[in-house]
């Protein structure tokens, strides 16, 4: 008997935690932002995705970097809004002499990534 309701126990543990987890992932959705980015300018040959991919994961950013076929790289990530404005800043500092011109478009977040990534 006490090991059925030790196991009913777990049993109900885990179940209530599984839904607890799900809900504060809904409500942390609520807080955060999607930023969506075109850099344009001499952007591509200098280490700029993988740049972005590394200070995005020192951020703990969501999302995805890739270059364009017009010779641009655009970025969309995930985050807390002041972390996202971080991240801006920071390629920009690292980019600012290739950089010609940032397009950003905020948004709610979607919680769609679970990590960042370099897209070929």
């Amino acid at each position: 008997q006490v090991l059925v309701l030790l196991f009913a126990f777990l049993f109900l543990l885990r179940h209530s935690a599984v839904k607890l987890k799900g809900w504060l992932r809904r409500s942390d959705l609520l807080l955060m932002k999607r930023v969506h980015v075109y850099y344009t300018g001499l952007v591509q040959g200098i280490g700029f995705r993988f740049t972005v991919e590394r200070i995005t994961g020192s951020l703990g950013l969501t999302g995805w970097v890739k270059n364009l076929d017009d010779g641009g790289v655009e970025v969309v990530c995930e985050g807390g809004e002041k972390t996202l404005k971080s991240f801006l800043a920071k390629v920009d500092e690292a980019f600012k002499r290739y950089i010609k011109k940032t397009d950003i478009e905020w948004s709610r977040a979607t919680g769609e990534f679970e990590d960042f990534r370099v897209v070929f």
